[in-house]
């Protein structure tokens, strides 16, 4: 600590919230050392910006087109909804990315399954008969065939660099053994003789120093050399063939919506409502599920699109409501009821049973236990 108060080298520190206590507790001064500097999520326009470069590098590496539809999804889906899944708990914009990260292997997996492209056609079969339906069905076949036949060859490229990755493996692994032999077994010898003249041995020994090697170990690194280019030939097949494949592929905010209702546990036709819509009937649907509190529902909805319409400062709650009254008059309905209108899920409730909290010392339970407690 002495030596970053004196100016001697920099540090950067990157600590999360919740283990921040724990940085500061560490020294005393690391509080009057250290400039802290708060690091919150982006905002709209820096978080589009941020995901769709980062996109680039998953477009690569699963070799599918990303449109610009879905990655407005995921951020809007992210930041609407919060899923228990872990993936999808962190902050902006690991979120989003790892919502597109799983679309793209569920939409590969399920595009290489059954192809868009004849999926389509199998669609417009439905409308068709007599001689345009038998074209097309033959056209149909036709693709079939030659999808089984790139999907048979992607498969025996897959078991070739299998195959030859583990030979790699074993041809290293002997050659590694070899040298270790020769090593021991001339380990013991002098490399010259008393007249100061280099002995066959103590050739041998600069012969290895300088790279080269006993007979057997020139023919493993052969081999190795021979096992290293067969594999990046093979892969480099592999994927000139997959790029092939998923030229006309290219994830939409369809795929997207799809992969987070199966995560979040939400409808896809619920994740697909308008939020203005949703909001205008947001009375009517409270009050389908919750009857004999109207004047309550009221107000709620109208705070609640105060909230929504951007009338109130941005890091605050949105609304804030005690509901007062007796057992059985519908105050837990009423917040599961808003919970599952406004947020399509109602386990994105979080209730505390405040009877667990009468006793001082059970607070703890909630606000965590004094300093030095």
């Amino acid at each position: 600590m002495k030596a970053v108060k004196a100016g001697e080298f920099q540090i950067i520190l990157e600590v999360r919230d919740e283990d921040l206590e724990l940085v500061l507790k560490t020294h005393a001064d690391v509080g009057e050392a250290f400039t802290m500097m708060d690091v919150q999520e982006p905002d709209d326009e820096a978080l589009v910006e941020i995901v769709s470069a980062i996109c680039r590098d998953l477009e690569k590496h699963h070799g599918i087109a990303i449109g610009e539809d879905a990655i407005g999804t995921a951020i809007e889906l992210t930041g609407k909804y919060r899923v228990r899944d872990m993936s999808l708990s962190h902050a902006q914009p690991e979120r989003a990315l790892n919502l597109i990260d799983r679309a793209l292997a569920s939409y590969r997996q399920s595009a290489h399954t059954c192809p868009p492209a004849i999926a389509s056609k199998r669609a417009a079969c439905s409308g068709l008969a007599g001689e345009a339906l038998a074209g097309l069905e033959a056209e149909i076949a036709a693709m079939e065939q030659d999808w089984r036949e790139n999907r048979q060859q992607l498969r025996e490229f897959s078991d070739k660099q299998r195959r030859g990755e583990q030979l790699l493996r074993d041809l290293e692994e002997a050659l590694e053994q070899q040298q270790q032999q020769e090593a021991e077994r001339d380990g013991d010898v002098n490399s010259s003789e008393g007249n100061g003249q280099p002995t066959y041995i103590g050739l041998c020994q600069r012969a290895k120093g300088a790279g080269f090697g006993s007979m057997e170990v020139m023919r493993l690194r052969s081999r190795i050399e021979e096992a290293e280019t067969a594999i990046n030939s093979n892969r480099d097949a592999f994927d000139a063939l997959s790029c092939k494949l998923n030229a006309e592929l290219k994830l939409s905010s369809d795929e997207v919506l799809s992969q987070f209702s199966a995560l979040s546990g939400i409808s896809v036709e619920k994740l697909n409502q308008d939020e203005g819509l949703k909001l205008l009937a947001l009375e009517d649907t409270l009050k389908a599920r919750v009857f004999g509190q109207d004047p309550v529902l009221e107000q709620l909805a109208g705070a609640v699109r105060v909230a929504r319409a951007g009338l109130k400062e941005p890091n605050k709650p949105q609304s804030a409501f005690l509901y007062a009254g007796p057992s059985g008059v519908g105050k837990t309905e009423t917040a599961k009821a808003l919970t599952a209108a406004l947020m399509d899920d109602e386990r994105a409730l979080l209730r505390f049973d405040m009877s667990e909290y009468i006793e001082k010392h059970a607070l703890a339970k909630l606000i965590g236990a004094p300093p030095g407690y």
